[in-house]
């Protein structure tokens, strides 16, 4: 009699688990397709917020650069950022804050004007490229960069240089191919630094 209890006991039990994970799967299913979804498919966003996300990025195009393009390359304790390709029409603000980077390429974007003067904050760039871009100015700030090796505004349109370049003592390679830029200018930066490669 004890037995038979002890049996009715454990195949109470062990229906009570069977019907409580058949519970648990069918409320997991029942949700899926009350989103509008099945276990397989991937989310789809409604008209509302496609138009809501297109607006954004219409609106914030930096930001999504910075968030999703821009890729950081550690290197023997270098950083390396390559923003080159990306449409861009300004320097993205989050930049000028990356206080540690050494080489920066925003080559073939669509730059125009002159780097912000706030580009000095980036007191560790050895290498700077901004070739194939629309831009028409150097900033005087440039001079600030005194780790800066290598310089390059080819394929731009630039017509005056600052100065302060000639206080780029570890200034190596000056590239100002395609540019209608101050033979004035350029003499005045060579005097400074005699040993300096001008490419043009």
């Amino acid at each position: 009699m004890i037995i038979l209890i002890k049996r009715r006991a454990y195949g109470a039990a062990l229906i009570g688990l069977v019907l409580s994970l058949f519970i648990i799967v069918a409320i997991a299913f029942g949700g899926f397709y009350i989103m509008g979804l099945s276990p397989s498919s991937s989310p789809t966003p409604s008209p509302i917020e496609t138009d809501f996300m297109a607006l954004n990025n219409a609106k914030d195009l930096q930001k999504i650069v910075n968030q999703r393009v821009r890729q950081i390359n550690n290197t023997l304790g270098e950083e390396r950022l390559n923003l080159s390709n990306q449409g861009l029409t300004s320097l993205p603000a989050d930049v000028l804050s990356m206080t540690q980077l050494t080489d920066l390429n925003l080559s073939n974007n669509k730059l125009t004007g002159a780097l912000p003067a706030e580009i000095r904050r980036l007191s560790k760039l050895r290498n700077l490229n901004v070739s194939h871009n629309q831009m028409t100015g150097i900033p005087a700030e440039i001079g600030q960069l005194s780790r800066l090796e290598t310089l390059d505004h080819s394929y731009n349109q630039i017509t005056g240089m600052p100065y302060e370049i000639g206080n780029l003592t570890n200034l190596k390679t000056l590239n100002l191919t395609g540019n209608d830029f101050s033979q004035q200018d350029l003499r005045v930066i060579k005097k400074k630094l005699p040993n300096l490669e001008v490419i043009f």
